[in-house]
């Protein structure tokens, strides 16, 4: 749902809308007018690693901020790197976005 608020108020049709109303996304037309349940949700990025691999760096991270933020909903990776010493890979790091639903 998407919220427009318009001036002057939105002709549609023979009828007029108020000038702040709630429209279907897909069609356009208005909703009926009514308290909403939304949900907000926030992303916020974290970094880790593992010495092992990058699902292993994904996992610690995730069981990691579970412990901290409530209503985690699932996150992606936004970036991977290794560290090498000595021509091999010492560790994996990934960058991960986090989302989560605020409280309220």
């Amino acid at each position: 749902m998407l919220r427009f608020v318009v001036n002057p108020p939105i002709q549609t049709g023979a009828r007029e809308l108020p000038k702040s109303v709630i429209v279907n996304r897909v069609s356009g037309d208005p909703l009926p007018s009514g308290r909403y349940n939304m949900s907000v949700a926030k992303v916020t990025e974290i970094s880790c690693s593992s010495s092992e691999s990058f699902e292993d760096a994904i996992e610690k991270g995730i069981e990691r901020v579970d412990k901290t933020i409530d209503k985690v909903k699932g996150a992606w990776v936004s970036e991977m790197k290794v560290e090498v010493d000595d021509g091999k890979v010492s560790a994996y790091r990934v960058n991960l976005k986090v989302t989560f639903v605020l409280k309220g």
